[in-house]
């Protein structure tokens, strides 16, 4: 490795190639954590690859200190978001810089994260919690009505987010997205964020529907510096 090059752990159910080539540009060196399903990748970048069990998150913090043991890790890179909470839990094990847990844990929390924004008087749409699965509209007929958004406190990437126009359609809604939670059953290859579903104490809710433009906001963070990129969709 060069003077400027340092060593990233990398958690990630499905790094591209690409992930790989930015990260280790400078020659630094990557230790990646993959799951089980997951053959290993060749890259130049690549100091060590571990197999593990994705939804034993305390497995996979064992095996981040033994590669910290064997060679000092620089930084532990938040990419995928199943593992956001275990990154910032292994940083603070390694006593590395990054976000807090609970900070990480508001960001795969919708429900949490939804609550703190009302608090701070910040602009969000109706939201309840839905307790009947099998009585979806017990919960949210008399407060949102339809149209309804429904979602997994913790799904990624937008993944089945729902729009619900009745009760009918909110049923499926509701039964489809109770299907994706702690399903061992499924394969790796049928859906690769399976690891990530129902780590939060609660499961699903339902959000009013906002009608008008889409806004989505980066940011840059260096130090103290931060620099929002806002781009409309």
């Amino acid at each position: 490795m060069s003077t400027n090059s340092i060593h990233v752990l990398l958690i990630h159910a499905y790094p591209s190639l690409y992930l790989l080539d930015e990260l280790g540009k400078d020659g630094s060196a990557i230790s990646l954590i993959l799951p089980n399903e997951v053959r290993d990748i060749s890259h130049i970048a690549i100091k060590n690859i571990v197999h593990c069990d994705f939804s034993r998150s305390g497995l996979i913090l064992e095996h981040a200190i033994k590669i910290h043991e064997l060679e000092p890790i620089d930084s532990v890179v938040p990419i995928y978001e199943g593992a956001t909470v275990l990154c910032a839990k292994v940083a603070q094990c390694l006593s590395l810089s990054g976000m807090s847990i609970e900070t990480a844990m508001l960001g795969r929390d919708k429900l949490a994260a939804t609550r703190k924004w009302e608090q701070d008087k910040l602009p969000t749409p109706l939201t309840v919690v839905i307790k009947n699965i099998s009585s979806p509209w017990l919960d949210t007929e008399a407060s949102i009505g339809y149209p309804v958004i429904i979602k997994l406190v913790d799904s990624m990437n937008s993944q089945d987010v729902i729009k619900a126009n009745n009760r009918q359609e909110l049923n499926t809604a509701v039964t489809s997205l109770s299907k994706m939670i702690g399903n061992k059953e499924s394969s790796y290859s049928e859906d690769r964020n399976k690891f990530a579903y129902g780590q939060t104490p609660k499961v699903l809710i339902a959000q009013e529907f906002c009608s008008g433009e889409e806004v989505g906001v980066d940011t840059v963070s260096y130090t103290h510096l931060t620099l929002p990129t806002i781009y409309s969709v």
